[in-house]
């Protein structure tokens, strides 16, 4: 591999890393929201605000890449991100206890959903005019987003005491510091890679439209040939047909999508840090649970990697299996008397039996959808199994919220 097709493994790696890591970011803290915060049940309420918004911005991707370039589409929303991302544990020590600093939290991840639904989608699109190889790239770096900041929370927590990350906020402060750095990290490499020869190459005749924003484009292009306006809009017209056409085929991997990720999110991390585990505090129990959840999820979808795995009968097979986590999760919630559920080991292997599974399901569905359908379809494909994950995870943070009364 030469050292530009190196740059396009890191720029994609590191992308899929950067577009989770905010929002696994704060669920890494959501111990410190709720001493800011008690009562107001941040664990059930945060993702809803981020991810509701984030689902809802998918509706206009295609717009918005007509009026923005690729470069204001991750460039530019990572720098907002980042100063974002910073504002949130500031508001919470600056106004805890209050409504108002709930209120506005609750607004910045809302935004934070919005620019993060943005950044992604552009991110899987740019990935689209390059080798698969890229893509897996960046799927690979969606799991390590989510290890990373529970490994970072870790170090902070050994290195500055308990009672001073969990009352003034210092060490809390330098947890998100850090992973702003990581966002302009994100932001470096993008110039980087997207001026590079292989990339422009890759990109060929779409540079232009990537570069700038289409509008423009299309403007100019307009007053060169009038034509060119009324063959888009047949073309828009043919591709509504086709994305009609496709989830007819894919349907039932599209169900199976949604399942898993509102299966998921149900119980994760709101039902699954409501187990008591005395023999763990708060803090601990919040960072290595998710830590759990996060490596093997990122293993299962490593595992996708074995074809042989990969079948439609297998992960149908698993996601009714996964049905059994709702008893799992919430009966060490609402009884201790299952000496075994009850169990802080059992509370960790269920955790990372629960990752495992989610890694593996969807990552096989991403993978099977394309797989059904042949030659352009393939894209509409992915374009509708991002969709189904976006809902899934929207459902299950809807579904969540009634449990966080057990």
């Amino acid at each position: 591999m030469d050292s530009t097709n190196t740059l396009a493994s890191t720029y994609f790696l590191l992308q899929g890393i950067g577009g989770l890591l905010p929002w696994n970011g704060v669920l890494s803290t959501l111990d410190f929201y709720d001493l800011k915060f008690p009562g107001r049940k941040a664990a059930f309420i945060f993702p809803i605000a981020n991810l509701f918004c984030g689902v809802l911005i998918n509706f206009f991707m295609t717009q918005i890449a007509k009026k923005s370039s690729i470069n204001q589409r991750i460039a530019g929303t990572n720098i907002i991100i980042f100063f974002m991302l910073i504002m949130v544990p500031i508001v919470a020590i600056l106004f805890p206890n209050t409504l108002f600093g709930y209120v506005i939290i609750l607004i910045i991840l809302s935004v934070l959903g919005i620019l993060n639904s943005i950044n992604n989608s552009s991110v899987v699109g740019l990935a689209g005019y390059f080798p698969p190889q890229y893509m897996s790239d960046q799927n690979a770096g969606t799991g390590i987003g989510g290890i990373i900041p529970n490994l970072l929370r870790i170090l902070i927590i050994v290195f500055i005491p308990s009672n001073s990350d969990q009352t003034d906020g210092k060490g809390i402060l330098i947890y998100y510091g850090v992973a702003g750095a990581f966002i302009l990290v994100c932001i470096a490499i993008h110039y980087k890679f997207i001026s590079s020869e292989y990339a422009m190459k890759k990109i060929g005749l779409n540079s232009n439209k990537l570069l700038y924003a289409d509008e423009a484009v299309e403007r100019e292009n307009t007053a060169l040939n009038p034509t060119s306006l009324e063959h888009d809009r047949k073309d828009d017209l043919s591709s509504k047909g086709d994305f009609v056409v496709v989830f007819k085929e894919i349907k039932m991997i599209c169900l199976l999508m949604v399942v898993n990720l509102a299966l998921t999110l149900t119980l994760f991390p709101g039902v699954m840090l409501m187990n008591p585990l005395p023999t763990i505090n708060s803090t601990w129990k919040t960072v290595n649970l998710q830590l759990a959840f996060n490596v093997c999820d990122t293993i299962g979808k490593y595992a996708t990697y074995l074809k042989s795995l990969v079948k439609p009968k297998i992960v149908m097979f698993i996601t009714a299996l996964r049905l059994l986590f709702f008893f799992t999760f919430i009966i060490p919630v609402i009884t201790t008397d299952f000496p075994i559920i009850d169990a802080t080991w059992f509370a960790f292997a269920n955790a990372a039996l629960f990752g495992l599974t989610n890694g593996f399901t969807c990552a096989s569905l991403f993978i099977l959808g394309p797989e059904s359908v042949e030659g352009e379809k393939k894209e509409i494909a992915g374009f509708l199994l991002f969709n189904s994950l976006n809902l899934g995870i929207l459902l299950g943070s809807i579904f969540a919220y009634p449990l966080s009364y057990l």
